[in-house]
C-alpha cells in the first residue's frame, strides 16, 4: 500500500486527536490517577521482593509534580537494625530506607499514550493496526519495567554497604548508570515506542492475511 499525502495529512490529524485526547484526560479527568495505579500495583507485583533480599514499597503521594513515592529497604538491613535494638534493649527499631519520588504518568502513562494513539492513526488496516497493538503494548510494558528495575538494581548497588543488595563493582555500576541515564529519559522512550510501532508496522506487511483489506 502507497500511502498518499493526504492519507499522511489525515493520519497525523487523527494522531494528535487521540494523543491529545489522552492527555486531556490525563490532567483533567482520572487519566493520572490510573497510570498511577497501574503502574504502581505491577511494580509492586514484580519488585516488593528482589534482588535477593531486596524490599521495595510503592505509595502514592501528592508532592509537586510527582505522584509515587518508592521506599528502598533489604532484609539484611532489617535484620540488622533489630539485632541492634535487641541488644541496646530498645523498644523501637530505626530504618533508614532510601526513597525517592517518581511521575508515573511520565515513566509510564505517556508511552502508552503514545504508542496507541501513533498505532491507530497509522494509515493501515485494521488488522495490522490490532497486530502492532497486540505485539507492541508487551514489548512497551517490558520497556518500561525494565527501566524501572534498573533504576532499582541502580540505587540498591550505590548503597550497597547498607542494603547488601545489588552490586559492588564500581566499573560495572559506571556502566548501568549510564544506560540508566540514557534510556531514563523521556524523549528516548518516545524515540524507543515511535521505532517499535514502525517495526512491527513493517513486520505486518509479511503477513498476507494482514494484507488482504488493504
Amino acid at each position: 500500500m502507497n500511502i498518499t499525502i493526504k492519507q499522511g495529512i489525515i493520519g497525523l490529524l487523527i494522531f494528535t486527536t487521540i494523543f491529545l485526547s489522552i492527555t486531556i484526560w490525563a490532567y483533567v479527568g482520572s487519566g493520572k490517577k490510573v497510570a498511577s495505579n497501574f503502574f504502581r500495583s505491577h511494580s509492586l507485583y514484580w519488585f516488593s521482593d528482589c534482588m535477593n533480599g531486596g524490599k521495595v514499597e510503592i505509595n502514592r503521594i501528592s508532592e509537586d509534580h510527582y505522584d509515587t513515592l518508592v521506599t528502598m529497604t533489604s532484609k539484611t538491613q532489617i535484620d540488622k537494625a533489630m539485632n541492634k535494638a535487641r541488644r541496646l534493649g530498645q523498644k523501637t527499631t530505626k530504618i533508614n530506607p532510601v526513597k525517592f519520588p517518581l511521575n508515573s504518568w511520565t515513566f509510564c502513562g505517556l508511552f502508552f499514550a503514545f504508542f496507541s494513539a501513533l498505532s491507530l492513526a497509522a494509515p493501515f488496516s485494521w488488522k495490522r493496526k490490532l497486530f502492532v497493538l497486540l505485539l507492541g503494548l508487551p514489548i512497551l510494558y517490558a520497556f518500561i519495567f525494565s527501566k524501572f528495575w534498573l533504576s532499582l538494581l541502580l540505587r540498591f548497588s550505590n548503597f550497597y554497604k547498607r542494603f547488601e543488595v545489588g552490586i559492588s563493582n564500581s566499573t560495572l555500576l559506571d556502566i548501568i548508570n549510564y544506560i540508566n541515564l540514557i534510556i531514563g529519559y523521556p524523549y528516548f522512550g518516545l524515540v524507543f515506542t515511535a521505532f517499535i510501532t514502525i517495526v512491527l508496522f513493517a513486520l505486518s506487511a509479511n503477513f498476507k492475511i494482514l494484507l488482504s483489506n488493504d
